[in-house]
């Protein structure tokens, strides 16, 4: 989740794995014309929690 990257991050990790997330994903979300942007919505989720975790 977003809130355990930032956790991570505030840890001094220099990144997090979040492969089998994004996998899950795109299994709940096969065949829907909306993976991508489900995906894409949460990966920058990650990234604005870790970014503001950095600040």
């Amino acid at each position: 989740t977003p809130d355990q990257a930032a956790q991570v991050a505030m840890g001094g990790a220099d990144g997090v794995i979040v492969g089998s997330a994004i996998v899950k994903l795109v299994d709940q979300n096969s065949g829907s014309s909306d993976l991508v942007q489900t995906c894409g919505s949460f990966v920058k989720a990650l990234k604005e929690g870790i970014l503001a975790a950095q600040r």
